[in-house]
């Protein structure tokens, strides 16, 4: 979240899991250009914060992808042609409490967008926020949706959510990481 709206910088609650407006220039300094704000605290600082989230990032050049005006339209591919190689992203949150914004009520239903968009692409990536918080390994459930992603025509799945390292499988022609971990994020675990 890119957002100054409302903030009050003595209450924690206002502050936490957002940034200032200007640091969108750190993120196009990083070289970002494409970001999933498909999470489960995106609505967190409410729906102004993330229009103007949105805008902030569309301004600076960075697609987003993930959350739309409808359920319908954020589950629409993002298909970027680089190189002359074109990739299609999805994204997806799967926790769902007050303050996320879940654009599937089935999770299978990403093997139907999945497999609606697999021929119009080269490389197809989902972006899943999931699992569940702290834990080392991905849940059966987990596994099981991952590997239906896959034989629909998913070639690389990229998780998160868990704040830990989840491993990685190859599994027939793709690649499920099934937690990133974090990026920058403070913790108070030493681990």
């Amino acid at each position: 979240m890119l957002s100054d709206i409302e903030i009050d910088p003595k209450k924690l609650r206002s502050v936490q899991l957002r940034a200032s407006e200007s640091s969108v220039h750190g993120l196009t300094f990083a070289g970002f250009n494409l970001l999933s704000l498909a999470n489960n605290h995106i609505l967190e600082h409410g729906e102004a914060s993330l229009i103007k989230t949105k805008d902030i990032l569309s301004k600076n050049g960075i697609h987003t992808m993930g959350v739309s005006e409808s359920k319908e339209t954020s589950r629409f591919p993002l298909i970027l042609k680089i190189k002359g190689i074109s990739f299609g992203f999805l994204s997806y949150c799967l926790i769902n409490d007050d303050t996320a914004y879940c654009s599937v009520d089935d999770p299978f239903d990403i093997v139907k967008d999945v497999t609606k968009v697999k021929d119009d692409v080269d490389i197809l990536i989902v972006s899943l926020h999931w699992g569940n918080e702290y834990i080392r390994k991905p849940s059966s459930q987990q596994v099981q949706l991952a590997h239906a992603i896959i034989n629909s025509g998913a070639d690389l799945i990229l998780g998160h959510h868990t704040h830990v390292l989840q491993g990685v499988e190859r599994y027939n022609n793709g690649v499920i990481v099934y937690s990133l971990g974090n990026f920058i994020f403070d913790m108070w675990q030493k681990k």
